[in-house]
């Protein structure tokens, strides 16, 4: 699950060293070339072509985008932040590993919800009305209740994946008297691909619950987190963060007295190809294997501090890997 770049399409013959070259000729002077943008949270390495610009109304949007720099990959489900908006690939090609084209539309609404641990996870997502056109209530003369149904597209990831059905949200413009809803159908499987891509979700308005919910957090069922130890700002490496694919282990320390237990929290794709290695005098080593697929994909390092068998604190390191000698 969540193989960011091994997309199952057919596989095309490679452009020869001159078809290269004048598919970066065509890339270098595009006049649609667009800057400070970002894909995934990550600004680009050579700013992507942004164009062809539909609109069925003033809400539903696309873009078309193309990116030919190995650094700039992205997949069906990555998020595009341009034009002061958020934008959610639709569908993801890849052109003879030469360029990569991608469909994106606008989202329209921030949805925010708890994970199990009681953190609140917040995602850009593509709102639609999926409630057929009924009146939106139903019931009978002592009690009414509303119908309304949402169609929502969501980027497919580790949070994501794990909502089940029943899960409850806010989804409002109105935050003084939100509408609650509640997931009724969950497709992980129609627009993805080994994981990658987007949910689809189908919610059904469902009534307040007062003792359980936050308006003011815009949160339904909303749980109080467990207090987590302070983070400790204690790892240390000389630098960026980041590794290199292919290249020589890069060294971390811990600037601490107290016992300090390294660990990686590692996509699927990236299982068997990045690997830990504790030197002692709490140091560690962290080396990623030749595999171009990873490259742009991002892993964390945490580092969890202890003293006399308790827990003293933690801190978590985003770590990219990247791509050159």
């Amino acid at each position: 699950m969540f193989d960011l770049y091994k997309l199952s399409y057919p596989i095309q013959p490679e452009y020869t060293d001159v078809e290269k070259a004048h598919v970066k000729y065509l890339y270098d002077i595009a006049i649609d070339r667009e800057n400070n943008c970002q894909i995934d949270g990550r600004s680009f390495v050579q700013s992507p072509r942004v164009f062809d610009r539909h609109g069925t109304n003033s809400s539903t949007q696309t873009v078309s985008v193309i990116t030919i720099d190995e650094n700039d990959k992205f997949t069906q489900g990555s998020i595009l932040s341009y034009d002061n908006d958020n934008w959610l690939c639709l569908t993801c090609v890849n052109y003879h590993n030469q360029y990569l084209k991608g469909l994106f539309q606008r989202c329209n609404y921030k949805l925010k919800w708890q994970n199990d641990k009681g953190e609140i996870i917040e995602r850009w997502v593509i709102s639609q009305d999926a409630s057929a056109y009924n009146s939106g209530v139903d019931g009978n003369k002592t009690l009414q209740y509303g119908t309304d149904q949402l169609m929502i597209y969501v980027p497919c990831d580790i949070e994501s994946v794990k909502v089940q059905r029943d899960k409850r949200f806010m989804i409002d413009v109105n935050t003084s008297f939100p509408t609650t809803y509640k997931l009724t159908r969950v497709d992980t499987t129609s627009r993805t691909v080994n994981g990658v891509g987007y949910c689809i979700w189908l919610l059904t308005e469902s009534q307040m619950d007062e003792q359980k919910d936050r308006v003011d957090l815009m949160l339904c069922d909303y749980i109080t987190a467990p207090v987590k130890p302070e983070p400790l700002d204690i790892i240390q490496y000389s630098g960026k963060a980041e590794v290199r694919c292919g290249g020589v282990a890069k060294k971390f320390s811990a600037n601490t007295a107290d016992e300090v237990v390294w660990s990686l929290v590692l996509m699927e794709e990236q299982q068997g190809f990045i690997t830990l290695t504790n030197t002692g005098n709490n140091q560690c080593s962290v080396k990623c294997s030749a595999n171009k697929s990873l490259i742009g994909t991002p892993f964390r390092l945490v580092a969890t501090c202890s003293s006399e068998g308790q827990v003293t604190g933690e801190q978590s390191l985003l770590i990219n890997i990247v791509g050159g000698v």
